[in-house]
């Protein structure tokens, strides 16, 4: 019991640090790195494009497609019941979750908090929160392709931490992307990250809990 409330305050602690750090760059940060990507045309950068079309919702649906497929041929094969098999089921079963978890939390906020994208603060001049929208244009907070990429890249992070360089490295070069790109502010960035990681780390203590984390 005491390992689980130690957990909740993790979660609860970090959920605080994030917004107030989120609250402060909305005020002193986000339009001052707007100006600077504005004028350095960061958004014309190919690579910063490119990176930002892995995190597109269709590379989303094909893991799921592979998730699905994966699961069938181990039903339909009860022979194939090797302990690396099982492991690489519930890897995949795993990563789709979070990214389906943090994507359902994401969207919902974009529709309570109606916070204007980079590109319609330059166009209409409006930074505050229009509260409770469904109009793309004011979808920016919390944002969803950096929710969809760190998903994943902390889904691999619990589940080979020994790989960790790559993964922190792979998450900020992916999420800055979407800052350099002008789609989000960099507390849009920071929140998402903070719901993907939630969804992680609670999945992966539910699997150790019921015994399926597909980890050694």
């Amino acid at each position: 019991m005491n390992n689980s409330i130690r957990k909740l305050n993790l979660i609860i602690y970090l959920g605080i640090i994030t917004t107030a750090i989120c609250l402060l760059s909305a005020k002193y940060l986000d339009r001052n790195i707007l100006t600077f990507t504005t004028i350095a045309q960061t958004n014309q950068w190919l690579w910063v494009r490119w990176l930002r079309e892995l995190a597109e919702i269709q590379w989303f649906f094909a893991l799921c497609l592979v998730t699905l497929i994966v699961g069938l041929i181990g039903f339909k094969y009860n022979k194939i019941t090797t302990k690396a098999f099982m492991q690489l089921r519930w890897r995949i079963y795993y990563l789709c979750t979070i990214a389906i978890c943090s994507g359902m939390i994401i969207y919902s906020m974009k529709i309570i908090f109606g916070r204007p994208r980079p590109i319609y603060f330059q166009t209409h001049d409006i930074f505050q929160l229009q509260w409770f929208q469904f109009e793309r244009e004011l979808h920016s907070f919390p944002s969803g392709h950096t929710s969809t990429a760190a998903s994943i890249i902390l889904g691999l992070w619990f589940l080979f931490p020994q790989f960790r360089l790559i993964w922190l490295t792979a998450l900020l070069i992916w999420t800055t992307s979407n800052v350099l790109l002008q789609a989000h502010w960099l507390s849009d960035i920071m929140f998402a990250t903070y719901i993907a990681w939630c969804s992680a780390f609670i999945l992966k203590q539910l699997l150790i809990r019921i015994k399926k984390w597909p980890v050694n």
